[in-house]
């Protein structure tokens, strides 16, 4: 299948924090202002990576505006003597773009929609197992606590889930025929109406991981490995009945095939004179999202063969989905009475890779069970990009602060290879094969990210403006860049914070 593929792989969740004694209020925006997301500059928002730091922010609440236009908010409560605890209300989903990749590199035809969606041609009895939707994050948790001057420990906990299910089983009367006639077709069907079916469509993420922080006079250290597991358990079950005294039961599944994964972060910070300190962060996460897909069948009745009657019980699609993404940034911050300046280089990228295997039963099998490989697609997109940037804060007043960014990628390739190959008769040996290489120049153009901020002893406020040029091409199956943030069309992200 030749598919044309461009992925821009943006800077992760990273962070390179510290505690800055008699600071004012911050907020996530500030981060984004000054360093453009890479953490290089210490911030409230490194909780978000670190829940080891939880008690740098303890009795904060804070409300956030993003680009997505999604708005989510987080507490950090103090409990003593038990630590500072986290609360995420309406958090996105940290593992959304692997399920997001799904539709772009799927050659089994796999999708993200709903089980509710509508779609043209398919009918409310149909099949909808490959529906495999992005889970919802349901709660959000985290823990962290300070042992003497030097050492804090941290844990966080993410679970998010997709639930649905739809049913009819009134078996009174046919609900109506099955739309795949291909399918109906290929596993010898003795007729398509359905008199009853049920469908459940479920995935979901646990992501568990513990973090810990060590702060001395010459450095300071953040570690985080995370544990995470995704999950996908979609069914279809139906019923057929031809009228004549023919029935059957069908079932159709989608299933989680993978293995865990895991994510670790890496930040290291070293003060090189009073007002300098020199910032490193690396980021290496691992995602598997495999399914298989299988289709078990069982019917009766005097006017079917005896193929038909053995029915079938067999894995018919298999599809080995991975993602690996990193990033590293270093770089150095000045901070005065006046001014923040930083100043860092990175380089991050991301292998996405797609094998999948459609199968079918063969020609001369004894069963619908004996099947072969009739289709095989491998996808490998890699990508990576190395940017540079500058950011700069300006203490105007006591209770307003001016912040911009400039970024701009030195270097950004992307690459897309896809092979190809099908049995077209069915004797077990692929007769046609092809081969697609694509290669891609990612954006070496200006990113700016202009704003302000109002700061009290209670309460933060920041506001930001982003401008970033527009490729209506520039889209990624694993990491997602807003459309809106154009020359012509500047987003605006916007956060609170109060603290009691």
């Amino acid at each position: 299948m030749h598919r044309s593929i461009r992925i821009a792989v943006v800077t992760g969740l990273l962070g390179l924090a510290t505690t800055m004694p008699g600071r004012a209020p911050a907020t996530p925006a500030r981060v984004n202002a000054l360093d453009a997301g890479t953490f290089l500059v210490p911030d409230d928002w490194d909780i978000a990576n670190y829940y080891s730091l939880a008690p740098e922010f303890a009795n904060h609440l804070y409300f956030y505006y993003p680009l997505t236009k999604k708005p989510y908010g987080w507490g950090d409560f103090e409990v003593k003597p038990l630590g500072t605890f986290v609360l995420w209300v309406n958090l996105p989903n940290p593992t959304a773009p692997i399920f997001g990749a799904v539709p772009a590199l799927s050659a089994l035809g796999y999708s993200n929609k709903l089980l509710g969606d509508s779609v043209a041609g398919v009918q409310d009895w149909d099949p909808k197992e490959t529906r495999i939707a992005t889970p919802d994050l349901k709660l959000g948790l985290g823990w962290g606590r300070r042992f003497g001057e030097a050492l804090s420990i941290g844990l966080c906990s993410r679970i998010a889930s997709q639930d649905a299910t739809s049913a009819d089983t009134d078996s009174a009367g046919v609900e109506g025929q099955l739309s795949n006639a291909a399918f109906a077709s290929a596993y010898q069907l003795f007729t398509r109406s359905v008199t009853g079916y049920t469908q459940r469509q479920r995935s979901s993420t646990f992501a568990l991981g513990p973090s810990v922080s060590w702060k001395a006079e010459s450095f300071s250290v953040d570690a985080y490995v995370a544990f995470i597991s995704l999950g996908v358990n979609n069914t279809w079950n139906a019923s057929l009945d031809d009228g004549a005294g023919d029935t059957g039961t069908l079932r159709n599944t989608l299933v989680f095939d993978g293995s865990p994964t895991f994510q670790e972060r890496l930040k290291v910070m070293v003060p090189l004179t009073e007002q300098v300190t020199f910032a490193f962060s690396t980021q290496v996460t691992s995602l598997d999202l495999s399914t298989k897909h299988t289709v078990n069948g069982a019917f009766s009745g005097p006017g079917l063969t005896a193929t038909q009657k053995a029915g079938m019980d067999a894995t018919d699609g298999t599809e080995t989905l991975t993602a690996a993404p990193w990033t590293g940034t270093a770089g150095v911050f000045m901070r005065n009475a006046d001014y923040l300046v930083v100043v860092g280089i990175g380089a991050n990228g991301a292998t996405l890779e797609s094998k999948d295997v459609a199968r079918l039963p063969k020609p001369s099998g004894a069963t619908l069970s004996d099947q072969y490989d009739a289709a095989r697609t491998d996808t490998r997109v890699t990508s990576m990009d190395v940017p540079v940037l500058m950011g700069v804060e300006y203490s105007m007043y006591s209770w307003l602060r001016l912040r911009a960014v400039a970024q701009r990628n030195l270097m950004g390739t992307t690459k897309t290879v896809t092979t190809s190959a099908e049995d077209t008769d069915g004797d077990g040996t692929m007769d046609e094969s092809s081969k697609y290489t694509y290669e891609t120049h990612d954006i070496h153009d200006w990113l700016l990210r202009l704003g302000f901020g109002v700061t009290t002893d209670r309460i933060g406020w920041d506001v930001l403006l982003n401008f970033q040029p527009n490729v209506s091409d520039y889209a990624s199956p694993l990491f997602a860049t807003p459309s809106k943030i154009t020359w012509r069309n500047p987003s605006i992200t916007s956060a609170v914070v109060y603290k009691w």
